[in-house]
């Protein structure tokens, strides 16, 4: 074997062993219909829609990239990488573009499928807000999801409210109570709803494992666009109760326009550890880093040039590279 080819394969080997993809990268997950996706990167700046960037060819795109408000806190230690914290206050959310139909997905076809998948930390005992694009009435047209953890609640919900011409909800779905405690700890919560059935429509997910399924009305969807402007934290909407706002962290949300399988689910908790959809990118001491085939390679050959001598030794080439360099 030529010189070069032992020289690559040695640098392949090398690379291997030291840049290992962790189980946290979701090599391989159907990324259909995903819509949105948002790892909470960031450490200034817009949250970023990473969908498309991740492989989805069904990406909102940039208009569903989120303005943060001032309370919002970038850059804190996530389940995977990083994550925002969310202070329970007015000034305390993530307003999700300008657009009040990109989301109408959720709530305005008798048809309609979709899936929300959020990871959260709290210690706080308070109503919060997860996700919303309606404003919390049933007069507004969208859909909330929810954590009550106060003592009297401790559930989660979800609501899709109809609207005006209704004053009725196409369903509410809630968890049984004690089903989720403040507890600080990372939980990933999973919504899935399919109109279509006959009933089962919306199913919760809590670490993902089934916890409640909830039955549509007999009122149809309104193909309306939804309320408000989509918001992360906080019911849509201005002017709103810090009462309704998120206390906490919020980690690897994911927004589908199909309804996730319970082995689906089942993988994105992956024991815990949860899953991330950005490709040719690596996790590493809680940052996540590009990694290039070509800079792998490089960076190998610097970091363990030393050891190159001592494997070409072993081959049985090493004096013939010394006589190389002698001449």
């Amino acid at each position: 074997m030529a010189l070069g080819g032992i020289l690559f394969l040695v640098l392949l080997i090398i690379s291997a062993a030291s840049f290992v993809i962790p189980s946290s990268y979701a090599a391989g997950f159907d990324l259909s219909e995903l819509k949105a996706y948002y790892p909470f990167e960031e450490e200034s700046g817009d949250l970023i829609n990473e969908a498309a960037n991740a492989g989805s060819l069904e990406s909102i795109g940039i208009g569903a990239d989120g303005q943060l408000e001032a309370g919002v806190v970038q850059g804190q230690t996530g389940l995977i990488g990083s994550s925002y914290f969310f202070p329970k206050t007015t000034n305390g959310q993530v307003t999700l573009g300008t657009s009040k139909s990109q989301f109408r997905f959720l709530h305005d076809s008798p048809t309609m499928t979709w899936s929300t998948n959020i990871w959260i930390k709290t210690s706080s005992a308070t109503s919060q807000t997860l996700f919303s694009t309606g404003g919390g009435s049933t007069s507004d047209v969208g859909m909330d999801v929810f954590y009550d953890a106060r003592t009297v609640e401790e559930k989660i919900g979800v609501t899709v409210p109809q609207g005006v011409l209704f004053q009725e909800n196409i369903v509410n779905a809630f968890t049984p109570r004690h089903t989720l405690s403040a507890d600080g700890q990372w939980h990933m919560i999973t919504v899935t709803h399919d109109h279509n059935l006959a009933t089962n429509n919306m199913i919760i997910y809590l670490d993902g494992a089934f916890v409640t399924a909830w039955t549509k009305s007999s009122t149809p969807p309104v193909a309306t666009n939804h309320h408000e402007v989509a918001t992360i934290g906080s019911y849509a909407g201005s002017g709103v109760s810090s009462f309704f706002a998120f206390n906490g962290n919020l980690d690897e949300f994911s927004i589908w326009n199909r309804v996730l399988n319970p082995s689906e689910i089942l993988d994105l908790y992956n024991n815990g550890d949860g899953l991330s959809f950005i490709d040719n990118n690596q996790v590493i001491g809680g940052e996540i880093i590009p990694i290039q085939t070509t800079s792998l390679l490089l960076a190998s050959a610097q970091t363990f040039s030393w050891m190159i001598p001592v494997v070409l030794s072993v081959l049985g080439i090493g004096l013939f590279v010394v006589s190389r360099k002698s001449e």
